[in-house]
């Protein structure tokens, strides 16, 4: 829609709503930590904007997402260890960003995750061997980014794995 400017703080107003996708527009300025009062949502993608600033750890508050997508856009800061209470998470993307820091291992709380996608960041650290508790996990990509160390053995308990990507890491 080529929509432009910044999100309106307003937005948090519409508070029966499930779904919005502000995906593949011009959006601008930061996230409004007042949509962490839209409590309804299960769907949320601001993905291929050109929004910046930190992830605001209030989304944590969304706890009925299924899908968080801020994938394409200009983030900074670290992927907030709270977003652990989305329990009802099915997908995360921050791919294509500036997040820096490690992958917070409070993430293995997300045990409904099938797709995780944080490749093309600044990520450092090691794999948090406690994400492989994941069960239902199906795709899960964090190529291009700073992480070292070694794939933990508990990743052979993923059994609905499709995809898995650690290309242009220090991962071995």
């Amino acid at each position: 829609n080529d929509l432009s400017g910044s999100i309106p703080a307003s937005l948090s107003l519409l508070t029966s709503l499930t779904t919005l996708i502000l995906s593949e527009n011009a959006l601008k300025g930061t996230i409004p930590p007042s949509l962490s009062v839209l409590t309804a949502l299960t769907d949320l993608n601001l993905g291929d904007n050109d929004l910046s600033g930190s992830i605001p750890a209030s989304l944590s508050l969304l706890t009925s997402l299924t899908a968080l997508i801020l994938s394409e856009n200009a983030l900074q800061g670290t992927i907030p260890s709270s977003l652990s209470k989305l329990t009802a998470l099915r997908e995360l993307g921050f791919y294509f960003n500036h997040l820096k820091g490690t992958i917070p291992s409070s993430l293995s709380e997300l045990t409904s995750l099938t797709f995780l996608r944080l490749y093309d960041n600044d990520l450092t650290g090691t794999m948090p061997s406690s994400i492989g508790r994941w069960k239902s996990i199906e795709h899960y990509s964090v190529s291009r980014n700073n992480l070292s160390g070694t794939i933990p053995s508990e990743f052979s308990n993923w059994s609905n794995i499709k995809a898995a990507y650690f290309e242009n890491t220090d991962l071995n």
